[in-house]
């Protein structure tokens, strides 16, 4: 599996990401919910899926984003 460095989900995804480095988890769930609303495809549907799972408050919530995910 390749990313592309200039596919919008996947550049939301590293937004979302260097959002968590810096410690602003509200910020990174809303540009990974970006990510998931904007996807057309598979892979970045998948891709924002994993990532919205991270930061889901419960587990039920979380597996269902991972299951989502798959």
């Amino acid at each position: 599996m390749e990313f592309d460095p200039r596919n919008n989900v996947i550049k939301l995804c590293v937004q979302g990401m260097d959002m968590e480095r810096k410690g602003k988890p509200d910020e990174a769930r809303r540009i990974f919910l970006q990510a998931w609303n904007e996807a057309t495809n598979d892979f970045e549907r998948f891709t924002a899926a994993y990532y919205v799972a991270r930061h889901q408050k419960n587990v039920r919530d979380k597996l269902k984003w991972l299951e989502t995910s798959n």
